[in-house]
């Protein structure tokens, strides 16, 4: 059982890291997006609703 425990605490770490990188990569696709606009929506989209 500790073994168990041991390797579930390690691997959160693993996860936190994974996360962190995760957000270090969209704030990079948002600073490279941020002079794009958005303009109206797709409307083809909403028709079958």
């Amino acid at each position: 059982m500790p073994a168990r425990k041991l390797t579930t605490y390690i691997g959160s770490f693993r996860l936190v890291d994974a996360v962190g990188h995760l957000q270090r990569a969209f704030a990079a696709k948002a600073e490279e997006f941020k002079g794009v606009r958005k303009m109206g929506r797709p409307r083809g989209r909403m028709r079958y609703r």
